[in-house]
This record gives C-alpha cells, sequence and structure tokens, in this order.
C-alpha cells in the first residue's frame, strides 16, 4: 500500500435540514427511464472548471432532496447557506430549492416519496441500501440510468470515471448502468476512518510496547488492569478495553483471519461466525471478558477521558482527535497511540480498506424536466473549482494558497464559536459527504494531533485489505430476498455472539449455534451474495 498522502479525494456527507411537508415544483415533466443504454466514460483528461451559463440561458430552478447532516443544523437552516454550494449555483445557473426533512424523520419522506411518485428533481441518499437496491430504483423509474446524460453533459465527471475505471466499476450495475453521482474517497488515508488506539503514556509508564499480535494485546491489557494505571491509589477501576457493546470487539476477529459476517476468502464469500476459527476468536473475547479486561457498559468517551480506559476502536477525528483534545485539558501527558489491526496464527494483519465509491450519492428522477441543467450542476463538484470549494471553501474567507496548496484559516481551524467539523461545514462538505472527490488534504490538516496521522499509518501501512468485499449490487429478486433472510440471521447471531462472550452461553453448544444458523437459511444468502460477487468481478 502506498505510503503517502495523494491529493484528489472525497468524504463523508449527508447533511440535514428541517423542512416542512416536501413539495415538488409543478414544472417538473417525465425524462427517460429504465435500463438507459449509454456512453461510456471513456474521455481521458483531468477535470476542468465549470463556467457561468451565457446571457442566453435562462436561470432554472431544481429541487434537491438531501437529509442535513447534523453537523450542519448546528449553526444553519438550510444547505443555501453552504459556501460551496452557493458557489455551484452561482457557476452553473442553477438555483437550489432545498428540500430537508426533519430531524428524523428522512427514511419516512424519502419512502413517502418513492410511494406516491411526488419525485424531487435530485435525491441525496444511501442508493444501495434502499429496498431492492438501485437496479429496483431504476426498474421503478424511481431515477434516471446516467450514462447518456454523464456523456453529453458531464465532462469532469466523465474525465474522473475515464482516469479512473475502477470507480466507475464501483459506481455501475452488472449492465453497466450508472445510477448516481456519487461520493468518492479515492486515497487509501481517506477509506481507513479508524481503528484501534492505546494509551501510549500507559504503555511508557510499563516500558512495553506496541501490541502487535493477539497474545501481545493480552499481555498488555492484563498489565493495564494490574496495576494503578491512573495513579488514584486504586488498582481495580482500569478498564484496559473499553466499548460500547460487545460489537466493539468484532474487529479482533480478523486476527484469525475471517470477519464476523461475510468477507473475501480470495474469489470466494464467507461468513466468520460459520467457520471454526470463529470458535477461537470466541474463546479469546471470553476469557478476557471474565478477566475483566473487556468493559461494554458504554460511554466510551467520559471513560477514555477520565482516565479509566486503555484502550478502544474508534474513528480518527471523531475518537482519537476528540478524545486527545479533552483528556490533555486535565491531563497533559495524555497520549493516544494508533495499533495495528493484530497478526493472529497466519500472522498477518488485515485491516478494513473501504470502496473508494460510497454508498451514497446523488440520483436524478424521472420528474426532472430540466436533465442537462441538474447533469451540469452537479457536475460542477467534480471539476477544478468545485473540488477546491467543496474540499476547502471560499479562498480568503475558510482557506488561503500557500507554495501552491490549500491552508484552511482559524475560522475553520480556531473558531472561537464553533468546533473544527461545525466550521468547516459552513463552507465546504469535505467533512460531510456529497456528490465530489474528497482530497485528502483535507484530512491532514484535520488531523490537528501527529499523532492521528501516525496511527493512520499504523492501521494501513504493511496491512492486508483482502478481506474486504467489492461493492458488488443484488439484482431486485436477489434483494428482496435477501432483506427478507438476513434480519433473523443476523439478530440470531449477535444474541448467541454477546452470550458466548459474555459467558451465558457454553462455547461447547458452538456447532448448535451454526446448525442455527444454517436453519435460517445462511446457505442461500451465500449464494446471493456469492452471484452478485461473481458478477462483479466479470465486469
Amino acid at each position: 500500500m502506498a505510503k503517502r498522502f495523494h491529493t484528489v479525494f472525497a468524504f463523508i456527507m449527508a447533511m440535514a435540514l428541517t423542512v416542512g411537508v416536501l413539495t415538488v415544483s409543478a414544472g417538473c415533466t417525465p425524462g427517460k427511464t429504465g435500463k438507459q443504454a449509454g456512453g461510456t466514460a471513456n474521455q481521458s483528461g483531468k477535470p476542468g472548471s465549470s463556467k457561468k451559463p451565457t446571457d442566453e440561458k435562462k436561470p432554472v430552478t431544481l429541487t434537491y432532496f438531501w437529509d442535513m447532516d447534523g453537523k450542519a443544523t448546528m449553526s444553519m437552516k438550510s444547505y443555501a447557506e453552504i459556501a460551496c454550494l452557493k458557489e455551484a449555483e452561482e457557476k452553473t445557473g442553477v438555483h437550489i430549492d432545498w428540500l430537508h426533512p426533519p430531524g428524523g424523520k428522512a427514511g419516512e419522506q424519502f419512502q413517502s416519496m418513492l410511494s406516491s411518485q411526488n419525485l424531487p428533481d435530485m435525491m441525496y441518499w444511501n442508493w444501495r441500501h434502499v429496498s431492492g437496491g438501485p437496479a429496483k430504483a431504476l426498474e421503478d423509474s424511481t431515477i434516471l440510468a446516467l450514462n447518456d446524460i454523464i456523456d453529453k453533459h458531464a465532462p469532469n465527471f466523465k474525465a474522473v470515471l475515464a482516469e479512473h475505471p475502477e470507480w466507475k466499476k464501483e459506481v455501475s450495475l452488472d449492465d453497466g448502468s450508472v445510477y448516481m453521482f456519487p461520493f468518492i474517497r479515492g486515497d487509501e488515508f481517506l477509506r481507513v476512518t479508524g481503528g484501534f488506539a492505546m494509551r501510549k503514556d500507559w504503555l511508557d509508564k510499563l516500558g512495553l510496547n506496541v501490541p502487535q499480535t493477539i497474545d501481545d494485546w493480552y499481555n498488555v491489557l492484563s498489565a493495564f488492569k494490574k496495576n494503578d494505571m491512573n495513579n488514584d491509589g486504586n488498582s481495580e477501576d482500569e478498564l484496559p478495553y473499553v466499548c460500547d457493546s460487545l460489537g466493539g470487539v468484532q474487529n479482533f476477529s480478523s486476527a484469525w483471519g475471517l470477519r464476523r459476517g461475510a468477507y473475501l476468502s480470495g474469489v470466494e464469500l464467507k461468513y466468520g461466525f460459520l467457520q471454526p476459527e470463529y470458535r477461537d476468536f470466541l474463546t479469546t473475547m471470553a476469557k478476557w471478558y471474565a478477566e475483566g479486561l473487556i468493559d461494554d457498559s458504554g460511554d466510551k468517551e467520559a471513560k477514555m477521558t477520565g482516565s479509566l480506559g486503555g484502550s478502544y476502536y474508534g474513528a480518527i477525528l471523531g475518537n482519537f482527535g476528540r478524545f486527545t483534545q479533552l483528556a490533555r485539558e486535565s491531563q497533559p501527558d495524555f497520549t493516544l497511540v494508533g495499533v495495528p489491526y493484530p497478526k493472529g496464527p497466519a500472522g498477518i494483519s488485515y485491516s478494513p480498506l473501504e470502496p473508494a465509491v460510497q454508498d451514497s450519492g446523488t440520483a436524478i428522477t424521472p420528474n426532472c424536466k430540466h436533465v442537462k441543467e441538474a447533469a451540469e450542476y452537479l457536475d460542477y463538484g467534480y471539476g477544478k473549482d468545485g473540488h477546491m470549494a467543496f474540499n476547502f471553501g471560499k479562498e480568503g474567507e475558510s482557506y488561503t494558497m500557500k507554495d501552491g496548496e490549500p491552508i484552511y484559516m482559524d475560522t475553520i481551524l480556531h473558531n472561537p464559536k464553533l468546533p473544527v467539523a461545525n466550521a468547516l461545514i459552513r463552507y465546504a462538505l469535505s467533512i460531510s459527504s456529497g456528490s465530489f472527490v474528497q482530497d485528502v488534504r483535507y484530512m491532514k490538516q484535520n488531523c490537528v494531533f501527529p499523532e492521528q496521522e501516525e496511527a493512520l499509518h499504523a492501521w494501513i501501512d504493511g496491512s492486508d485489505p483482502s478481506l474486504q468485499l467489492p461493492p458488488s449490487n443484488f439484482t431486485t429478486a436477489e434483494s428482496e430476498k435477501f432483506n427478507e433472510l438476513i434480519p433473523d440471521i443476523n439478530s440470531y447471531a449477535d444474541d448467541m455472539i454477546t452470550k458466548f462472550i459474555k459467558g451465558e452461553e457454553s462455547l461447547d453448544n458452538f456447532d448448535q449455534f451454526v446448525g442455527q444458523i444454517k436453519k435460517l437459511h445462511i446457505d442461500e444468502v451465500i449464494k446471493l451474495q456469492q452471484a452478485a460477487l461473481d458478477r462483479y468481478n466479470a465486469r
């Protein structure tokens, strides 16, 4: 894997606002629907700058449904206030009528729109998780296939897909249909957003090294438990590993060469909790739990910053940076270190690596009668100007250029009224998500402590992401069957896994556990996923 940050990229963002009833402008009529064949993006070259419309071009207004990111609601009422989206309107001549569902009502209103077919012009959504998947959305004429549209009206996005054919593969269905303008994380350092972290000052106090193997982890956690690490005179209040639930220990399973659920073994899809090695994983976790090395009572933040917790699994920004900042107000020596994914019997450190193309993106609906303008508006985010605006905001207000590099200003990094995330989202979407390519320079600057960037290297360098499944897609029938079967399987598995680890169920009953999962038709689920995976590999 590459050991240095690259340039372009895309990050997470779904922002939410409060709006009342979602009404769609009357000026929308059906456009092309169904399985549109069309031009694949094979143009070479790099994205260019979007231009203002000509004087002859009349401005249009489009409706855009987008659940508002919670970070935005702290200081805004609508995405209309975000600087990069203002710029997109100015440069394309397209005015946006934002439709933000009330907090907690996004799913409900999304389903209501689909049922009534009272659709806006554009919708930002997690399309892989809709009922039936994106293939069903195309079949139902909920959204448009975009191939022809991209070929004719989205030169920047077309160039991005041409330059990165693997991204095009990830955003396409098996028949080649492209269904959304996606949020893209192109750099490895944006595709691993979290991992294991540990109190380095505690390790130093005991003269211990960062653990590399499962055995190392046991020895370190045991030492944390036996010693008065927080110097409060009580050697029994330390919590060596903290998590909000026992789901927080599942990432240790990679040491046995598997994941809890579906994972890749060569070209074959397997489920971790069916494998004999998973019993070994559960046996180890049960031992740790019985010895008080795992605390699953919740409130991870309070325990880590309150000098009770010794290690955890969490996000590089939301946990690592926040914990460090909060703890150092009273504990100046507080230091976290990123811990590599542990090596197991196979001697391999397996780490997750998310696909570059995320599940969320903007689709254009058949109700839109200004498809060309909608495509041009969305395409702006993939051009040079849009890339800078969506990642960094407005030059002179949120960032400056120094030696050819965009540098966030104090408005963002040292805002007296707003945390960094809340300040940045007023200008750029890099802290959230959207239809653009996230720039890794966003991440580097948001890693305000050097230990954060070091942690990313610990999680990425020398690790193997081969267990990670690619973003394959179900057919409509497969999706419906999968969604019928998997909830009962996961519910039963999670319940039993918790009981095994807590000692409420003997691991002598592991074979019966596997047998019951098979009775819940896990073999059929695997067959569905394997078929989707085979089609993806054949693209």
